[in-house]
């Protein structure tokens, strides 16, 4: 009643008996079936409602009635109010898109400007990274192809460098008219000498197999920071053939000794002839005339971090070609001359 009074809602209660009295017994089913009914009349609306009370039999059941227009009059309001939110959400929208438009353009635009002093003139080497998203990311995996880019290109100088030395050597070492001198010890020189001077080794020995392949003899072995030469060392053949023969990869003519335990194994035979082993990496290439194994170039690195190019093997390898039969032809003059 007192609701009644102040608005233009009535709520008032029934009991079951009073309900079908009103509306048929048929609402009453409908209402215990699903607990609330809107009814649609042609001036209001009317909603029934039940609540359980102690007695499961006698439910607690309310009529609630909304003029209809009141209802018409919240709906409206309802759009309106819609409306007015979907305008704002758009506005609001539209103001995010533009200030992250702006700023999203602006960094491509720094972005983009990098690139291009990159390219016209490389005044700018790396890109700045802003923020912690997609963009940033694209400067990334920028500044990871640059400097992928630049260890190639610093290879790229560095292998010219080398090569450089290494047609350096090889010029000199062509121009050096080995066979005048009749000499396979001074021509071993020459050839160390090279080898030394094209890939930077610190140590480069010549061993040339007998004619008997017992024993191989070294016929020069140069250290590079003494600038020091010595001959006369020998070993079994088969100790040094074997070795490269079992241990070199399938394919590849040199034997490249890197493993710790190689490296002990060959310092205990460098032991044997009074040299004190180098820590570096060591390179095995063979002297061969046609299938014929006539020996070794044995050079050697100061430290185990300075690796063997492929450039470098490559050198090493003209150079084994340039001095086998040079030193097997003048290893036949000594012995002619000696007989």
């Amino acid at each position: 009643h007192q609701l009644q009074k102040r608005t233009n809602l009535s709520l008032s209660f029934l009991s079951p008996q009073q309900l079908a009295t009103s509306l048929g017994v048929t609402t009453l089913a409908r209402l215990r079936a699903n607990d609330s009914l809107i009814l649609p009349q042609e001036e209001r609306l009317l909603t029934l409602a039940q609540i359980d009370t102690l007695q499961e039999d006698s439910p607690l059941i309310f009529r609630f009635t909304l003029p209809r227009d009141l209802m018409l009059e919240g709906k409206a309001i309802e759009r309106h109010i819609f409306w007015l939110l979907s305008l704002g959400t758009l506005l609001f929208g539209a103001l995010v898109l533009l200030i992250l438009n702006g700023y999203i353009a602006a960094r491509l635009q720094r972005l983009s400007a990098n690139l291009r002093l990159i390219g016209d003139d490389g005044a700018v080497r790396r890109l700045l990274v802003e923020g912690n998203d997609e963009i940033s990311q694209v400067a990334i995996d920028c500044n990871r192809m640059l400097d992928h880019l630049d260890s190639l290109r610093q290879r790229q100088l560095d292998s010219e460098a080398r090569q450089k030395l290494q047609h350096g050597a090889l010029i000199h070492l062509a121009k050096s008219d080995l066979l005048s001198g009749e000499d396979p010890g001074q021509a071993a020189r020459h050839i160390n000498e090279a080898i030394c001077s094209g890939t930077g080794a610190a140590r480069a020995s010549v061993w040339f197999s007998a004619e008997d392949k017992q024993s191989m003899y070294c016929q020069d072995l140069f250290f590079l920071p003494k600038l020091h030469h010595q001959q006369g060392f020998h070993l079994p053949y088969a100790l040094i053939q074997g070795r490269y023969e079992v241990s070199k990869p399938e394919h590849e003519p040199c034997l490249i000794l890197r493993e710790p335990y190689d490296l002990t194994r060959f310092g205990a035979m460098l032991a044997q002839l009074g040299l004190e082993g180098l820590s570096g990496t060591i390179l095995m290439a063979p002297l061969k005339q046609g299938d014929e194994l006539l020996g070794f170039i044995i050079a050697e690195r100061a430290r185990l971090s300075e690796v063997w190019h492929p450039d470098e093997l490559a050198f090493v390898l003209s150079v084994c070609d340039l001095s086998a039969q040079t030193l097997l032809t003048l290893t036949k003059l000594q012995r002619l001359k000696r007989s």
